[in-house]
């Protein structure tokens, strides 16, 4: 007995000694207090940084899989891992056990040579001139290399994940090439002409010119065998029914995502968009025959009644697709989701009162929507970056004239991101735009923002001097409808 009692004593020192390594450490300067570690299952950790960023997350008890920290980006986390994070210029580099395969993501990260570059098209420009045939082999390339890298790691768990991952991204390349297939970089000159003309010199017709400028970038189009050939490569020649892939791989997510966006707005499904009148209601439909694993089918299907929700001016609309939804058995979590955005509609359709706002305007003083009662008060969601939202702004100035002795307000709300504000602030002062300027506290997640279900600019909302809303979804400054609608309701108050 006397050298068993040893043994017994060693074994809780030895567990907590593994339970206390198990963690993920970092010392980034300005890391957000608000930062996450959370993955696609729900899990959701607070990593509590101090003034000079240092954080520490006990990682125990997770699973052996890929997650995401805010503004880290995707991490390998296994539960015998201790790596700590830097910061080095504008990436990441990792130390300790679990090094070898974070690093590893890092150098996927970085953009491809000959492949892949900053220009907003997904793959570089030199691209999308380039012949199917011999852009599908670069692909490859890429794929092969990328998996000679992955023989780094001895993590077999992480190796089939990520390898599987990299064909994922393989196919998101493939996507964006057939997305801007044919663009042309030195045919941009006309284009640059229309972005650049000032707001106060664009004629009435400088949108539809600009979009023919677009247009006319493009120098080459697809036969129809190879647009079958790479269209089937990124869409449908595939399984898009691994749970365990869909639960660990961005990149297959997103895969399946612009799958059944393909399968959405396919020629041959138009007479069913026209009866439906509604691309959600068809996506569910497609939801329901493509994806045969439940987990997949009801993320999936959860994400596309919540965007059905939001395209939505009023509940009548979307009671029985909710219904619906609130009824099949599953995943709490998307359930609340799905309840929230179905409360926020109802508390923003017609004749409900319109959630109060308080934004800074130019010089910082802080306005509230509440601070107009009395008033009718026309709000436009935009912002600097948002080309149809600029559009719009030359006609939102004629309003204000016209409307200059009448009783409503014209308010101009800019989601730009907080590290864009001079750009925003800039832009008014070159514009000299009329109204009332603010900017939202936290850009599409400000709260306001988030309670109307914008998913996208311009955004137009017509709210009544009791402060109730009149139109969710109100007409654009450009339709001849919205002075129609505005004379009617001035016209009513003077009865």
């Amino acid at each position: 007995m006397k050298n068993i009692k040893p043994f017994i004593l060693i074994l809780p020192f030895v567990f907590c000694l593994q339970s206390t390594q198990a963690q993920i450490t970092g010392v980034i300067p300005g890391f957000k207090s608000t930062a996450l570690l959370e993955n696609i299952e729900g899990v959701k950790i607070p990593v509590k940084a101090d003034q000079e960023g240092r954080f520490k997350v006990n990682t125990a008890q997770l699973k052996k899989g890929f997650y995401t920290i805010t503004d880290i980006g995707t991490v390998y986390l296994e539960p015998s891992y201790s790596v700590a994070i830097s910061k080095v210029n504008k990436g990441y580099v990792f130390t300790g056990v679990g090094a070898v395969e974070n690093n590893l993501i890092q150098e996927f990260n970085q953009p491809i040579p000959n492949l892949q570059t900053n220009s907003g098209y997904g793959v570089s420009m030199a691209m999308l001139l380039t012949e199917p045939d011999q852009f599908i082999p670069l692909l490859d390339a890429y794929e092969k290399e990328a998996n000679l890298k992955l023989e780094k790691s001895k993590r077999i768990f992480f190796k089939t994940i990520k390898s599987q991952d990299i064909a994922y991204a393989k196919r998101y390349f493939l996507f964006n090439y057939i997305r801007f297939y044919g663009l042309d970089s030195t045919k941009k000159d006309s284009l640059n002409k229309y972005l650049r003309t000032p707001l106060a010199q664009r004629t009435k017709d400088h949108a539809q010119k600009q979009y023919k400028a677009y247009l006319a970038q493009f120098t080459k189009k697809f036969t129809a065998e190879e647009r079958k050939k790479v269209s089937e490569m990124a869409f449908t020649d595939w399984d898009p029914n691994n749970e365990l892939l869909f639960k660990n791989s961005g990149e297959y997510r997103t895969a399946i995502s612009n799958r059944l966006n393909f399968l959405t707005y396919a020629k041959e499904r138009e007479k069913l968009r026209d009866s439906l009148k509604s691309e959600e209601r068809v996506k569910l439909l497609i939801i329901e025959k493509e994806l045969t694993n439940p987990y997949i089918n009801e993320y999936f299907t959860a994400e596309s009644v919540i965007l059905l929700i939001k395209k939505s001016t009023e509940t009548s609309a979307i009671n029985d697709v909710y219904a619906a939804f609130m009824k099949r058995p599953g995943n709490p979590m998307y359930k609340e989701k799905v309840s929230l955005a179905y409360q926020y509609l109802k508390g923003t359709e017609k004749n409900a009162l319109a959630p109060d706002f308080s934004y800074p305007n130019s010089k910082g003083t802080l306005v509230t929507l509440k601070s107009m009662r009395g008033k009718y008060v026309y709000i436009d969601l935009w912002a600097t970056w948002c080309v149809p939202c600029i559009a719009e702004l030359p006609d939102l100035k004629k309003l204000g004239v016209l409307y200059g002795d009448k009783k409503i307000s014209f308010v101009s709300i800019s989601v730009n991101e907080a590290s864009t504000k001079q750009v925003w602030l800039d832009f008014l002062e070159k514009n000299n735009l009329p109204g009332i300027q603010l900017m939202a506290d936290q850009d599409f997640s400000s709260d306001f923002v988030k309670k109307f279900g914008v998913n996208s600019i311009p955004r137009f909302i017509l709210i009544g001097p009791d402060g109730r809303v009149i139109d969710n979804d109100a007409k654009r400054p450009s339709n001849p409808a919205l002075v129609t609608q505005l004379n009617g309701l001035f016209e009513g108050d003077n009865m």
